[in-house]
């Protein structure tokens, strides 16, 4: 989501709209656009990350879970 906020993303686009009054960008134009992404070992490398995060959230509420029922 963040790309398509970049000034390259918005480039890219200009240079592939057709239109006159109104600009389009048709599919076949939009596949043109490249989109740099990271090495596939990359993303697995993010992916475990971002999962480890997610477990420690989830060990997190679950203990904040029985710390509220011991209070009551």
């Amino acid at each position: 989501m963040q790309f398509i906020k970049t000034e390259a993303f918005n480039k890219s686009v200009l240079k592939n709209v057709e239109g006159g009054v109104r600009d389009y960008l048709f599919y076949e134009n939009f596949s043109n656009i490249l989109i740099d992404l990271p090495s596939i070992s990359e993303q697995i490398r993010i992916a475990d990350f971002l999962s480890t995060i997610d477990k420690k959230i989830e060990y997190a509420q679950m203990s904040l879970q029985k710390i509220e029922l011991l209070q009551k």
